[in-house]
């Protein structure tokens, strides 16, 4: 007999945040956020499923055909460029779950950039971070703004959108599924 695998409870470093459907705040409205960091001075995360009119050759000066768009991290210091990515062997590359990583040298970075050895599908840029202060996220998360699951790499780096939102619910199971297909605007429900 097979254990039922728990949803954590809490945030920790590989867990996903995905927005409650009513939630107002527009940097976070249909959002899903990968908890890159959590500790007792607060939260760094990424949104996954936002994207920019940017794209990665604007930011960083290198010679090579990969070229992919940017995506929004969340509204804080958005000139910071951050990268999610498949490749074990980066240095300075921060583990988050199987398959997944966070950071690098971005010299290195650039480097196989150039040499085009990273393959798109596995690996995603990010200007701008989310940020939470101590104490903060756990306060929204009893306020019920946000649902907690395990993080699967490739929501990382498949689809963005509303499109995702809805996926990642549904992929939860249960009631979330049913919230996936909560209107965009309910009073034209």
């Amino acid at each position: 007999m097979s254990e039922k695998k728990k949803k954590p409870k809490k945030p920790t470093i590989g867990t996903l945040l995905i927005s409650e459907p009513m939630m107002t705040d527009p940097n976070f409205r249909r959002s899903i956020v990968l908890v890159c960091d959590h500790n007792e001075d607060g939260t760094f995360g990424l949104v996954l499923n936002d994207t920019l009119p940017h794209m990665l050759s604007e930011v960083l000066d290198y010679n090579s055909n990969f070229d992919t768009s940017l995506r929004l991290g969340g509204p804080c210091e958005p000139q910071t460029l951050h990268v999610l990515h498949a490749y074990d062997d980066l240095p300075e590359s921060q583990w988050i779950a199987d398959g997944l990583y966070w950071g690098a040298n971005f010299e290195e970075l650039e480097r196989r950039l150039a040499l085009g050895t990273l393959q798109p599908e596995k690996v995603a840029f990010f200007l701008g971070y989310s940020g939470w202060s101590a104490g903060q996220l756990e306060s929204e998360i009893r306020q019920k703004d946000w649902f907690i699951t395990t993080v699967k790499p490739d929501w990382v780096f498949a689809g963005v959108g509303t499109q995702a939102w809805r996926q990642a619910l549904r992929q939860m199971g249960g009631t979330f599924g049913i919230l996936a297909n909560f209107p965009d605007d309910p009073r034209l429900n």
